[in-house]
């Protein structure tokens, strides 16, 4: 199980990295609901409320930043300039 996470992690770090986005764009520590072992009951309503909450959750955050990239990158007032100019100089530094 430990490897399928770590080949997780690998493969969303380098879509990220591939547009240039935050490392962790819409997982975060919090998101993740442990799995149960097979006599517990991990089919509970309450706990599926959780999990498809941190799905929406995970969905808004990601729709966010990418509503955010966009507003920045096309942006014409100075802070959008100054907000770009970070950005861009985040990400040459990342890689």
């Amino acid at each position: 199980m430990n490897s399928i996470k770590h080949w997780h992690r690998k493969v969303v770090r380098s879509i990220a990295l591939a547009f240039g986005l935050p490392e962790d764009l819409s997982h975060h520590h919090r998101a993740h609901v442990r799995h149960r072992h097979a006599n517990q009951a991990i089919h509970h309503p309450r706990n599926q409320r959780v999990a498809n909450w941190h799905v929406r959750h995970n969905q808004n955050v990601a729709e966010w930043h990418t509503r955010h990239t966009a507003e920045v990158m096309s942006a014409t007032d100075w802070l959008g300039k100054w907000e770009r100019f970070v950005y861009k100089q985040i990400r040459r530094f990342a890689r």
